[in-house]
Order: structure tokens, then C-alpha cells, then sequence
């Protein structure tokens, strides 16, 4: 059971990590977050997004994360990972 719980968390931690700096970078609004554009401008803007949705998403990752980190909650965790894997 130990075991389990040790891959349990290296897994969580893990995705918690990737999802705080995309998170950070898309409230930042880094042009980075869209590597496939021109210099000095936003991916998203390509996909016919405007650029305010960057700072949502990267709002709803770091609720993400803190749900899935939070004890118990199970149900808000079963949405957090739901919207994460979306």
C-alpha cells in the first residue's frame, strides 16, 4: 500500500508542477505560450482566441492544482483532473 501511495504522489506532484508553470506562464502572458507564432505575439490569437482567455485558463489551472492537492475533496478533484486532461 506504501508503494502506491509513494507513485501516487510522485504522479500528482509531477503534474502539479506542469500545470503551476504552463499556469504561470499563460497568467503572465508570456509570448512563449505560443511558440508556433511570430515573434512578439500570442498563439492564441491564431486559434481565433483573444488573448484575455490566457489569463483564465492559467486562473483555472492554479484552482486545478490546489484542489488536487487539497485532502479529501474528492469530487472537486475528480473535475479538477477532468479539466486538466480537457
Amino acid at each position: 500500500m506504501k508503494r502506491s501511495k509513494v507513485i501516487y504522489w510522485i504522479a500528482t506532484l509531477w503534474l502539479s508542477l506542469g500545470m503551476v508553470a504552463t499556469g504561470l506562464v499563460q497568467l503572465l502572458r508570456l509570448p512563449q505560450e505560443g511558440q508556433v507564432s511570430p515573434p512578439g505575439t500570442y498563439g492564441i490569437v491564431h486559434l481565433g482566441m483573444p488573448v484575455y482567455i490566457l489569463g483564465l485558463i492559467g486562473v483555472w489551472k492554479m484552482l486545478g492544482v490546489a484542489a488536487v492537492l487539497a485532502p479529501g475533496l474528492a469530487l472537486v478533484k475528480e473535475w479538477a483532473y477532468a479539466g486538466f486532461s480537457f
